[in-house]
């Protein structure tokens, strides 16, 4: 079901993002809201983004996320995306070297919550990357 909602699984709190079927002006809405969340809770949470076959990733679309994911990036513990077509894994690498995160892109969103309930420590993310 396409929408924003937080969900607790395994005692840990997950922000869920469904952009599934969504046209351009949804999913824009789609990330005000995840925004709005993360500002009132203003406490760090997983999140899990979840796109369709019919998502695209427009310039107006992406400019928004980075501007958000700049905002709240110190709230985003780990986000996994799942869904994403081979030019999406593309743009999801950029805007990982922009933000300097780890991101991360899974094929079904069984994958995507297992590794965002992992507590192990990232182990492949660039060293350029680590937080001091």
């Amino acid at each position: 079901m396409a929408g924003v909602r937080k969900i607790v699984m395994e005692g840990q709190a997950l922000l869920e993002v469904d952009y599934s079927g969504a046209k351009e002006a949804e999913m824009i809405n789609y990330v005000l809201q995840a925004a709005e969340i993360l500002k009132k809770e203003d406490k760090p949470l997983l999140i899990i983004t979840i796109f369709g076959p019919n998502n695209y990733a427009t310039p107006s679309f992406m400019r928004l996320v980075e501007e958000k994911l700049s905002e709240y990036e110190p709230l985003i513990i780990k986000q996994a995306i799942v869904g994403l077509s081979t030019t999406q894994k593309i743009l999801l690498m950029g805007l990982n070297i922009f933000l300097q995160r780890n991101f991360k892109a899974f094929n079904s969103v069984e994958e995507g919550l297992h590794y965002l309930l992992d507590k192990s420590p990232e182990t492949d993310l660039p060293d350029h990357f680590k937080k001091n």
